[in-house]
């Protein structure tokens, strides 16, 4: 143990640690030593953070979103189009997500780019396709489930396209550089290319344990009861109270949107909270719940946008004044 005079800088112990959360996987006989995660996120902020300032990825993912939602609600033939991203802004669970290195970061934007992408497309446009492969590949090398799930929607709807032939070649190659690039960083960590380092984390900690010298991972506070349940009590109130006010407006919209759209935006969001509750790690929708919803958020608002325009200008302007005002407070 070091002597009093010898303890080292608080921020230095605190980034030692770090390195012995089961976040980050050690391989001794190898020598490496690697984060669970696809590399995506890493790639985000490595420009900002060799600047000293990785709080610059984290906003410039957010004023991207801002600029994608008000090209997306364009690009939807909204009357209103502006006020997309003031929705989107006074969201808390946008703001919330966005002082974060959450993984979502990073792919919401690309989510809102290959929505975009498909609009163009599917309105007569197949070098749009390229971008959408794109904004796939980019997901899949963030959030691989999430990636997954979007590109199926997306390629199934295209096929339904009459230039299929020219869209569907194009968006595989938009994704191949992501893939090879993810393909590249398995293979370099783990030894097998179809092996992802997630995998190796997973099958060694396991969902609910850790090494012996670590403390056990307990999603409900570490035995405090109401600690844990104040917990999931807040992350369950911004999910319902910011993401939309009214979830069920942005579904309904969605379902209404889908002759413009094809029903990505209502497929999306319906099947991607289904697709993690599936996930191999049971805990995780009670542990952090609404978070994997939030990749939609941007869509639903749109289409929640998209059916107030419908309603009498009265109604329309007083839910959405009291929409921003209420997401503002909160």
């Amino acid at each position: 143990l070091p002597t009093s005079s010898a303890i080292p800088p608080a921020a230095a112990i605190s980034f030692a640690a770090a390195f012995h959360r089961p976040q980050v996987f050690d391989d001794f006989e190898k020598g490496t030593r690697f984060s669970k995660y696809a590399p995506g996120t890493a790639f985000a902020l490595t420009p900002a953070t060799l600047l000293g300032q990785p709080w610059l990825a984290t906003l410039g993912a957010a004023l991207f979103d801002l600029w994608l939602i008000f090209l997306v609600a364009r690009a939807l033939g909204l009357a209103t189009p502006k006020v997309a991203p003031l929705l989107l802004v006074t969201s808390p669970f946008f703001l919330l997500v966005h002082t974060s290195v959450q993984s979502e970061v990073f792919t919401a934007p690309a989510v809102l780019a290959g929505y975009l992408a498909f609009l163009k497309t599917r309105a007569g446009r197949p070098q749009w396709a390229l971008a959408l492969g794109l904004a796939c590949g980019w997901i899949f090398l963030t959030r691989p489930l999430t990636g997954v799930l979007f590109a199926f929607l997306a390629g199934v709807l295209l096929l339904w396209q009459r230039d299929r032939l020219k869209t569907i070649p194009l968006a595989i190659a938009g994704g191949l550089p992501m893939l090879a690039l993810t393909l590249w960083w398995n293979h370099h960590f783990t030894g097998q290319w179809f092996t992802s380092v997630y995998e190796i984390y997973a099958t060694t900690f396991g969902p609910f344990t850790a090494p012996p010298e670590l403390h056990p991972i307990d999603v409900y506070g570490n035995g405090d009861f109401f600690a844990g349940l104040l917990r999931q009590c807040g992350r369950w109130s911004v999910a319902f109270g910011g993401m939309l006010g009214a979830i069920s407006l942005g579904v309904w919209g969605a379902w209404r949107l889908r002759a413009r759209d094809g029903g990505l935006s209502f497929l999306f969001a319906l099947l991607l909270p289904c697709a993690y509750a599936f996930h191999w790690y049971p805990g995780h929708r009670a542990y952090l719940g609404p978070l994997y919803l939030f990749e939609t958020l941007a869509l639903l608002l749109c289409a929640a946008l998209f059916l107030l325009e419908q309603a009498p200008a009265q109604w329309r302007h007083s839910f959405l004044l009291a929409m921003v005002s209420l997401g503002g407070v909160a």
